[in-house]
């Protein structure tokens, strides 16, 4: 079994101008698990990282390498997937990065003047986890849903449809009052709205998804 691993993590962001841009919120604590587990276990993790987001912690129990690229703006994302399946063709692409789904539909590489007021009008943006497939042919994907102020019901509904939509071949779903620093919780859910599991703990949700891949994969 090829033992090569994509994990995408952290924010992303886009420019407003010069020096002001919109970003969202995420630390990269989960893709900095992810990687982490993966090195643990022997495989070559390319992690294709946000600005800001935790970095893996290297140690010598790791026998895998690991490949850090760093996503300063959100239109280096696409070209740096396509660059990496270049070099290799993944056993799993964990897409734990938290794309924009909006995006300024213009912006300035000068500084607009301050003291008036601006309006920005905002685009949806492509949907990077859908091309995937097409980039990473072959390859075991696993997709991740955050939403907030909606039942579980209705969760599951969704990450089912993401999953149907991506073929990813599992979807991490959680609500945003799940997540409260050190505090994680999320429920697994599959292509057919099964709730595979239900998991506590970034830690325990890393060991769980490479167990599963190995074992999915063998």
């Amino acid at each position: 079994m090829d033992r090569t691993a994509v994990i995408t993590a952290g924010p992303t962001r886009s420019r407003l101008d010069a020096v002001r841009f919109i970003m969202n919120t995420s630390s990269g604590a989960l893709g900095r698990v992810l990687a982490e587990e993966g090195l643990l276990r022997g495989y070559d993790v390319h992690h294709l990282h946000g600005p800001f987001s935790l970095l893996p912690r290297l140690d010598k129990r790791m026998s895998g390498s690991l490949f850090a690229t760093e996503i300063s703006w959100i239109d280096e994302l696409l070209p740096a997937l396509r660059t990496t399946s270049m070099a290799i063709n993944p056993t799993v692409i964990f897409h734990a990065m938290a794309v924009l789904d909006y995006l300024p539909d213009t912006s300035s590489l000068t500084k607009r003047p301050s003291g008036t007021s601006w309006e920005i009008s905002l685009k949806p943006n492509r949907k990077i986890i859908d091309l995937l497939p097409e980039i990473f042919p072959g390859s075991t994907l696993i997709g991740f849903k955050l939403e907030t102020r909606i039942s579980q019901e209705c969760l599951v509904e969704r990450a089912g449809k993401l999953a149907r939509r991506s073929n990813a071949e599992l979807v991490v779903a959680n609500l945003l009052e799940w997540v409260d620093g050190d505090s994680y919780r999320c429920i697994l859910v599959d292509r057919d709205d099964n709730i595979i599991e239900s998991i506590r703990g970034r830690e325990e949700l890393s060991r769980f998804l490479w167990n599963f891949i190995e074992s999915f994969r063998t």
